[in-house]
């Protein structure tokens, strides 16, 4: 494999911040934010693990892409 998932080659850039995690509801919540100045689309990728489970590798269990404008978007 040349790139994992979610590693694209892009002519922009993203900003990503504010993560968190709802560990009771297993929501996650991430702000992206075109940094770039021409139109992109970001792939961000969310991966698990179980922590009773020392030998459990980790696992994509969903991802979530958005196609931005510009700077700022």
């Amino acid at each position: 494999m040349a790139y994992p998932f979610g590693h694209g080659l892009s002519y922009t850039r993203f900003a990503h911040s504010d993560f968190a995690l709802d560990r009771e509801t297993l929501t996650a919540t991430l702000r992206v934010t075109s940094t770039g100045r021409v139109l992109g689309a970001e792939v961000v990728p969310i991966y698990a693990l179980r922590e009773d489970e020392p030998d459990f590798q980790s696992q994509l269990v969903g991802f979530w892409q958005d196609h931005a404008g510009g700077w700022g978007e």
